[in-house]
């Protein structure tokens, strides 16, 4: 599973969590998260235990209190309408929002986490768009090599390490130098 298509599996599974016969065909039902834990006997109980316990114990301390209770009002708990959550909350809607997306996305990273801790998770990994790759390849740290004589070897660690840099900056692969590389690279040679 994709951590996209897991990631839409939760929030379906959010969505549904009062709902069993919906419950019954989401595919975190199939996810080792799931099936490691019970024994390979996942029902919608069960999922339901799951979220509701993730909830409960990754957003136990004071400071995600709101968070557990922005879920709690919203999925588990549900109010009829979002906008009745906000306000039994005292939140006004953007704020409710903010923090609910908030709260399922962490719920969401630490579900995923979990999933790719289960022994024998095979993952399969979403294909990245040439821009990504792009963006990458530009992001990749580049490598230089300097090659010292014996000499340089021997000098002080300071000397060392300024002429390297210098060696690996001035060094200029192709064509005549101007007068300023000449002079540079004459005051580095041993």
């Amino acid at each position: 599973m994709t951590r996209s298509e897991f990631e839409s599996a939760v929030k379906d599974a959010l969505r549904h969590y009062t709902q069993a016969d919906l419950l019954a065909g989401n595919a975190l039902l199939h996810a080792r998260l799931i099936t490691r834990s019970t024994a390979g006997i996942a029902t919608p109980q069960v999922l339901r235990a799951l979220l509701a316990e993730t909830a409960k114990t990754l957003f136990a301390g004071e400071r995600d209190q709101r968070l557990y209770r922005i879920l709690d009002l919203t999925y588990l708990n549900p109010a009829p309408k979002q906008e009745a959550a906000a306000d039994r909350l005292g939140l006004s809607f953007s704020t409710y929002r903010r923090h609910l997306t908030a709260g399922v996305d962490r719920l969401i990273e630490w579900l995923w986490q979990q999933e790719q801790e289960a022994p024998g998770t095979e993952t399969v990994p979403e294909p990245a768009s040439a821009t990504e790759e792009t963006a990458a390849s530009l992001q990749r740290p580049r490598l230089s090599i300097v090659i010292l004589d014996r000499e340089s070897v021997t000098r002080a660690p300071r000397q060392l390490c300024h002429l390297a840099v210098h060696r690996v900056h001035l060094q200029r692969p192709t064509g005549s130098d101007p007068p300023s590389w000449r002079g540079a690279r004459r005051a580095l040679r041993p």
